[in-house]
């Protein structure tokens, strides 16, 4: 046996690089990730389309009358709930194939969980903002929500904010559920 002499690596800080580099080298793999999960996506934007059409054609023409105002509610909370929901369960599966590289480099002190976390969350935005602009663009027009961009706008905010927070619940959900089958517990 021999006996070890070599000392063991130490860094001036916790991680072996600055948080810049860090989160430079994790967005890109996230973009990495997100691109080569092309069932993920694609999938994900044929759902979108279906819910759009379906309900679409479920509130095809609304008209603007005071008697109206529950069937503007519940299309505004059944359109924002459903989508959101479906973007919350489909977003554990590609991120709970990443748990291991997570683990691996957080235990080698690479990367700081937090610029983990803001990368794969913001490698996530640009789809999640084609996804809610396709859903709108044909659930919109097709229900008669609205005559002005200004309607257009306020549909669109919290619609979008909803579904970013939906998407960023299930990046939540995977971080601290020990395994797949309790993260997707019902």
């Amino acid at each position: 046996l021999q006996e070890e002499t070599a000392e063991p690596v130490h860094y001036e800080s916790k991680y072996a690089t600055k948080w810049t580099t860090q989160f430079t080298q994790l967005r890109k793999r996230a973009s990495w990730v997100y691109y080569r999960s092309r069932e993920y996506v694609v999938v994900r934007g044929l759902v979108i389309i279906i819910f759009a059409g379906v309900f679409g054609t479920a509130y095809w023409d609304m008209q603007y009358h005071k008697e109206d105002i529950w069937l503007r509610q519940s299309f505004c909370y059944t359109t924002t709930f459903y989508v959101g929901l479906t973007f919350l369960i489909s977003g554990i599966t590609v991120l709970m194939g990443q748990r291991v590289s997570f683990y691996r480099e957080k235990a080698a002190g690479m990367y700081s969980s937090n610029m983990y976390g803001l990368a794969y969350m913001l490698a996530e935005v640009p789809y999640l903002t084609l996804n809610v602009i396709a859903f709108l663009a044909i659930v919109y027009f097709a229900s008669n929500v609205g005559d002005s961009l200004q309607r257009a706008f306020e549909h669109f905010l919290p619609f979008y904010l909803f579904i970013i927070m939906c998407t960023f619940l299930s990046h939540t959900i995977t971080a601290i559920s020990p395994n797949y089958e309790i993260a997707n517990a019902p």
